[in-house]
């Protein structure tokens, strides 16, 4: 209707549709332009600006304009935005040969505050396309899935809309891509299963994650992860309240009382082997999410702003990943802020205050192991929804460690005597894993079953490994066949 007034000034129009990928930018204007009743030229300008930005350039896509009469589509134009000297010419002489000679010009981009000040010569306005919130995903999902017949799928459009947040054209993709993966199987292509559906989500998460986390295969189930009643039922009681995350916030419309801070922070706290990293695991297999470990010690930088600008760049791209950020080793910034001292101090107490702003701005599940629970001061703990503590495993708990630790298939002697090893070998279940695995290579190595001699000979290279002390004198029913 804007357009279409004719009190409209005879001038260009420049509209800035800012929001993120697949929300219906592009579908947006090619409406706007099919109303009008004029055709729609698609320009990408960060092709057009690596490629080479001379004015002959310019000139070419301002002709193409004038002898069809159409509209200017400059799609992601993030980069016009730059403050670098390049780009600002680069934009200045885009702009101006335009929105000169095009009456209509859209641009689209994702930057929500972007702001021109070079436009002198049109109408310039921002338009935003937010992505969908829970009961929009749900009606896409539902819309999207209503005319294809699943096989055994109890992915539901409520659990879809709950665990990933697309946006239209990620859902549309998602779905293609179970649909090609479907008929790659064999089966009638609009049958798709859980497998097929998951799949076409994950290939729509934002990959750049993988350029500053590394990503983690889960592995185990609940039944692997041998600790106290009460952690093990803090970490089953965090993966049902990520679950029901978009009934209570959204649905019963808690969100509206909590603005801020939806998203789920938990603390892992506890001796290094003790399970943190394989219960960060078992609850992404649970959740069906993809896990990414973050190294802070590759994060924090001794340069100004450097720390905060690779934690930026983490929880923004998380943000469209529907990950699980694992921060491990944690105390390289979490531990206690320091005393103020000199500007050293200060301004590690900024990194991690920066920190906990970017944790409960973000609306997934962050999780954060520390071996050291008492250098972490209040004013942190109390951002956490959940501080699970990971005990050092005693005597009957290590006797399970042992026996879940060898797989069905590995031959193990019948005379393994687990009672002995849990009360002789005082080692968290990290280490065990360590001994067990070294002890199946000694016992490939002499084609062997797995031994008790192989089990102490390599618990033995693990004490030195880990700067204790090894005394023969405490395994003397098996010594000898150690060596």
């Amino acid at each position: 209707h804007y357009l279409q007034d004719e009190d409209c000034p005879e001038r260009s129009h420049l509209f800035y549709f800012a929001g993120p990928r697949g929300v219906g930018k592009r579908t947006a204007a090619a409406a706007i332009c099919d109303a009008l009743g004029v055709p729609l030229l698609y320009v990408d300008i960060s092709t057009l600006y690596h490629q080479g930005h001379d004015e002959a350039r310019f000139r070419r896509i301002v002709r193409e304009c004038l002898l069809h009469s159409s509209a200017l589509l400059l799609r992601d134009v993030d980069i016009l935005f730059s403050h670098e000297a390049s780009v600002v010419r680069f934009r200045k002489a885009l702009l101006h040969d335009v929105t000169r000679h095009c009456a209509l010009v859209f641009m689209t981009g994702s930057l929500p505050d972007a702001s021109l000040d070079d436009i002198t010569q049109a109408r310039y306005m921002t338009l935003h396309f937010p992505a969908p919130d829970y009961a929009l995903r749900k009606i896409i999902w539902e819309q999207t899935l209503q005319d294809l017949p699943a096989r055994s799928n109890g992915l539901t459009p409520e659990t879809l809309a709950g665990k990933f947040k697309f946006t239209p054209g990620q859902i549309q993709r998602a779905v293609n891509a179970a649909q090609d993966a479907a008929m790659v199987r064999g089966d009638d292509q609009s049958a798709i299963g859980e497998v097929e559906l998951l799949a076409g989500c994950r290939a729509q998460c934002n990959r750049k994650l993988s350029e500053l986390a590394a990503k983690v295969k889960p592995a185990g189930v609940w039944d692997d992860l041998i600790l106290p009643p009460d952690p093990l039922e803090q970490l089953q009681e965090l993966c049902d309240q990520f679950k029901q995350r978009a009934l209570v916030y959204d649905a019963w419309g808690f969100n509206r009382k909590i603005a801020y801070g939806t998203g789920l922070n938990v603390l892992f706290a506890g001796a290094s082997g003790t399970g943190k990293t394989m219960a960060a695991g078992i609850i992404a297999h649970a959740l069906q999410l993809e896990l990414y470990k973050i190294d802070l010690s590759g994060i924090v930088s001794k340069y100004i702003g450097e720390t905060e600008k690779n934690l930026s760049q983490i929880f923004h791209e998380a943000e469209t990943a529907n990950a699980i950020l694992f921060f491990d080793e944690a105390d390289a910034l979490f531990g206690k802020r320091t005393e103020v001292k000199d500007a050293h101090d200060r301004y590690a107490n900024i990194e991690t205050s920066y920190l906990l702003q970017q944790m409960e701005a973000y609306e997934g599940l962050t999780i954060l192991a520390t071996n050291l629970r008492q250098n972490i001061d209040d004013a942190f703990g109390r951002r956490m929804q959940f501080i699970i503590e990971f005990p050092f495993p005693d005597a009957t708990q290590r006797q399970r460690i042992w026996q879940r630790m060898f797989p069905a298939n590995a031959p193990v002697s019948p005379e393994v005597d687990y009672a002995f090893l849990a009360q002789r070998l005082e080692m968290a279940g990290g280490n065990i894993k360590n001994i067990a695995l070294r002890a199946a290579f000694y016992a490939a190595q002499n084609g062997t079953d797995i031994g008790m001699e192989h089990i102490l000979r390599s618990a033995k290279r693990e004490y030195t490994h880990t700067g204790k002390a090894f005394f023969a004198a405490e395994f003397d029913t098996y010594i000898k066949k150690a060596g």
